[in-house]
């Protein structure tokens, strides 16, 4: 695996993912699909980032991230799927709680414990 250069942090719900790439400070969503990850994969390139220069983080949402799951391992990503206490305890108390300020804080999260990361 080459050197990381972003993490990109994925609020998942049922029917849309919020895509963000943490040192871009760029935000997305898609349908929570495989034409949602496809156009996703499309975002990613077009910032002219590779796979294998991202982490990418999520959590682990029951049904909701299987298919993202599914998706970015036959497709050659690194990825975590993290359980969602882990990284609400690493957050500490926040207001506000949004899908696109939680996708940030997944990023953060990730981009943080790049070293440690199991992927």
């Amino acid at each position: 695996m080459k050197k990381v250069k972003e993490s990109v942090g994925i609020d998942v719900s049922k029917k849309t993912i919020d895509v963000f790439l943490y040192n871009l400070g760029k935000h997305s969503q898609f349908p929570n699909d495989g034409a949602g990850f496809g156009k996703m994969v499309r975002w990613i390139k077009s910032q002219g980032l590779c796979r294998e220069e991202l982490i990418v983080c999520f959590e682990h949402t029951g049904w909701y991230c299987l298919l993202l799951g599914y998706y970015l391992h036959e497709n050659g990503y690194s990825y975590s799927c993290v359980n969602p206490m882990e990284i609400k305890r690493s957050m500490g108390l926040k207001r506000g709680k949004t899908d696109k300020a939680d996708s940030k804080e997944i990023a953060r999260y990730a981009w943080l414990r790049r070293e440690e990361a199991v992927l």
